[in-house]
């Protein structure tokens, strides 16, 4: 690690990224699509994105994601943007984990469905289901990136989705509900039907009355449950499958060593146990090539740092494995056409200036 990230104190900061997985966002699209109905210009909402891709081509990680729900906040000017967007949207867009939740046959059925298909929407978050009906969301990304709108409005939009599933038998409301969302109590208290405690940050758990587990849901489709839930266990076999691919191990061993100003093709092909030029051969099979996986990798992560303020561009330069500023901005301006500082202007949460 370069010796300014050390001494700016900012090591803890670079070290936490994990490498992300981009997934199909047709939730985080349908909430864009909104947004733009309204009004809202949504260009500032994608540093990651030219223009608004068709549905079919639109993939985030979850921190692209979070990022976006962020911002929508503080454009919208709603201090509760991800519960109210929670409330409005529709859980189907989460795609297969939604339809096998709501194809179960019971509410206690739709949890574990929807608990043990979430990796496959995000590895960012974990979701654990206890026997006595406690439901606990945890984001497993750090806090000072920002996400805490984005877990209110998956919290939101899955237990407004089993409430109305539920066939018959009264409103479904929890024992307790524990949160650390910020803002007004009142609306949430109103939704939810009990008062909202504090719990650590990145952290829910939602305690749903026993009673309520074996109730039925209107939506039970058993065949269409089997079908999906042999679908899933396939999905599950595919991810695991993937990330033991050569391309997701150049990813994360690029990754690793983004901080080494000497990165090159070479240094990862020896880690891997080949030469370079069989690296070069075997990456060109999937019609990739190693500079401009780097240079991609460098490209986002330069996007989420410039978010936030307080880092130094010798820093994110550092970080980057670039040993001088000057060869960063050079870089930031041939991937972007502007300079860290303008997107910094345009992209951040805080007006202040870089």
């Amino acid at each position: 690690m370069a010796p300014d990230q050390r001494n700016s104190g900012k090591a803890d900061y670079f070290q936490a990224h994990s490498m992300p997985r981009k997934n199909p966002a047709w939730l985080t699209y349908d909430v864009l699509i909104a947004l733009r109905d309204k009004g809202v210009a949504i260009n500032p909402l994608l540093p990651f994105y030219d223009e608004l891709p068709e549905a079919a081509q639109f993939e985030l990680s979850f921190r692209d994601t979070a990022a976006v729900f962020e911002r929508a906040s503080h454009l919208c000017s709603d201090p509760l943007f991800g519960f109210h967007m929670g409330q409005r949207r529709d859980f189907r867009s989460m795609g297969l984990v939604a339809y096998a939740a709501q194809s179960s046959e019971t509410l206690s059925a739709f949890l574990h469905s929807f608990t043990r298909n979430m990796p496959l929407y995000s590895e960012a978050i974990d979701i654990a289901l206890t026997q006595d009906g406690r439901m606990r969301w945890q984001i497993l990304e750090p806090a000072s990136l920002g996400h805490h709108q984005y877990l209110e409005f998956l919290v939101t939009l899955v237990f407004k989705a089993a409430r109305n599933s539920l066939d018959g038998g009264g409103l479904l409301l929890p024992h307790s509900i524990s949160a650390s969302f910020d803002g007004q109590s009142g609306e949430r208290e109103a939704f939810w039907g009990v008062k909202l405690s504090e719990s650590a940050p990145s952290f829910v758990e939602i305690e749903f009355r026993k009673s309520d587990l074996n109730r039925p849901l209107r939506s039970a489709d058993p065949y269409l449950a089997r079908l999906i839930a042999e679908f899933a266990a396939v999905k599950h076999k595919e991810l695991i499958a993937e990330a033991t691919t050569l391309p997701r191990r150049v990813e994360h061993l690029i990754h690793r060593h983004l901080t080494r100003s000497d990165l090159s093709q070479a240094f990862i092909a020896a880690e891997l146990d080949m030469s370079s030029r069989t690296l070069a051969r075997e990456l060109g099979k999937n019609d990739l090539r190693f500079f401009e996986i780097l240079d991609e990798m460098r490209c986002r992560w330069a996007r989420w740092y410039l978010r936030d303020s307080t880092l130094e561009l010798k820093s994110i330069a550092a970080a980057l494995g670039y040993a001088s500023v000057s060869s960063f901005l050079d870089a930031f301006k041939r991937w972007t056409q502007q300079t860290p500082g303008a997107f910094r202007q345009m992209y951040l949460l805080t007006d202040s200036p870089d």
